[in-house]
């Protein structure tokens, strides 16, 4: 009885063990951001930058917030963290936006010029 009661405990940390090992190893999925502009806001062409780096331009509007990936608008991949924005209307008019956002594991979520 002694042992069996032994096996069964040394099962049990095995199992536990090896459960945390695997759960630690798990990588991180990279996030998503749309930044899109609302119909009728009246934006024009917008040329988006993250990191200082240009990613995108806006070219289509949306009556509702996009899916991350949709046509016409900006979405950026990467992994999860904080990022700052840069933005500015090249056409017809010369509105620029900017901040921050964090992507998160596996998230995606919409980010809207308004005027």
């Amino acid at each position: 009885m002694f042992m069996k009661t032994k096996l069964s405990i040394l099962a049990m940390l095995l199992f536990s063990s090896t459960m945390f090992l695997s759960s630690c190893s798990k990588e991180e999925e990279d996030g998503k951001v749309v930044f899109w502009n609302k119909t009728g806001d009246g934006i024009g062409l917008v040329v988006v930058q993250v990191e200082q780096s240009i990613v995108g331009s806006i070219t289509l509007d949306y009556a509702d917030a996009p899916d991350c990936g949709a046509n016409g608008v900006v979405t950026y991949t990467d992994k999860p963290g904080l990022y700052i924005y840069s933005a500015a209307e090249s056409s017809p008019g010369s509105r620029t936006w900017s901040g921050s956002f964090t992507l998160t594991d596996g998230g995606c979520f919409t980010l809207r010029f308004t005027p």
